[in-house]
């Protein structure tokens, strides 16, 4: 009797079967970057044309008689590391795992987050009105000067870095449900959050911002970033975490899976059971999939 051959044995992990998906994308997407992009620009339109809360400043007032001082963190630096770092880390992470899926969650997230967090950060204030501490030195730059809660600076360092460290311990699964890490791994992960707060505590060593302003700061930097990070990856715990989610409308795609034991000897074959499942690409994981002989 002709012994059976062998059947073909290819193994997929779970980013093999979402990539396998007609299409991650959908239209809310592209509303979502919409709405983002038109909230700031609305936002800071109407704050071009207008001028911030004209509050009461008692005569000789030594709270705002500090010098003026140049930025110890310029913008062009706020930038480089509140959106640019994790532009870098995110393209680094598509070395690991090319994902046209997750590279666009990832970037959208981020985008997000900083367009957000200048949203609020505008709003409050122009709303606000509080004088810097350095404001009788700036008095004549106009609206600059009573523009100091909440710090700008602190917010967008607070909301990239907190971003950057959750999608990072989202990829390394330092969370993640029935994985191992350390207290090693996880705190250089974390690591970026140090130049959260190197820039929000230089805002108060330039005089630009009282220690009120960069704690309000870090806190609507830390609130967005959170809001925005888990509308488009799950919770840390998850054992996806390392994936961005699927829209629920996207539909399920159909693969052949089976449990199979491979044996060394010759005389043996490689055996198993075989049933078609539906499964959502987001809820995949490694399994073999078997090919029929030829």
């Amino acid at each position: 009797m002709e012994a059976e051959k062998p059947q073909k044995i290819r193994i997929l992990n779970i980013q093999t079967i979402r990539d396998s998906c007609k299409s991650w994308w959908h239209s809310s997407y592209g509303i979502d970057w919409a709405v983002s992009i038109v909230l700031f620009l609305v936002v800071h339109g109407v704050t071009f044309f207008v001028t911030p809360l004209q509050r009461f400043l008692p005569p000789n007032d030594p709270t705002v008689g500090y010098p003026k001082m140049a930025d110890i963190v310029p913008n062009s630096v706020l930038f480089l590391l509140a959106l640019a770092l994790p532009l870098a880390a995110i393209g680094l992470m598509q070395i690991k795992r090319r994902s046209a899926h997750d590279f666009h969650h990832a970037a959208m997230t981020l985008i997000i987050t900083i367009l957000l967090v200048n949203t609020v950060t505008t709003s409050l204030k122009y709303a606000a009105g509080r004088y810097r501490p350095n404001w009788t030195a700036i008095e004549l730059d106009g609206n600059e000067g009573r523009l100091s809660f909440p710090s700008g600076h602190s917010s967008n360092a607070f909301a990239g870095m907190l971003f950057l460290v959750l999608y990072l311990h989202g990829k390394f699964r330092i969370y993640s449900e029935g994985h191992t890490s350390s207290f090693a791994q996880s705190i250089v992960l974390a690591s970026p959050m140090t130049i959260a707060f190197f820039i929000a505590l230089s805002r108060t060593i330039d005089y630009h911002h009282n220690y009120s302003d960069i704690i309000a700061g870090a806190l609507v930097g830390v609130g967005v970033a959170y809001y925005t990070y888990f509308l488009y990856y799950p919770p840390l715990s998850d054992k996806h975490c390392d994936l961005p989610k699927v829209h629920a409308d996207i539909k399920t795609v159909e693969v052949q899976l089976a449990e199979v034991t491979v044996h060394k000897q010759e005389s043996s074959s490689a055996q198993g059971s075989s049933a078609t499942v539906a499964i959502p690409c987001a809820a995949y994981e490694g399994k073999e999939i078997i090919e029929p002989n030829p």
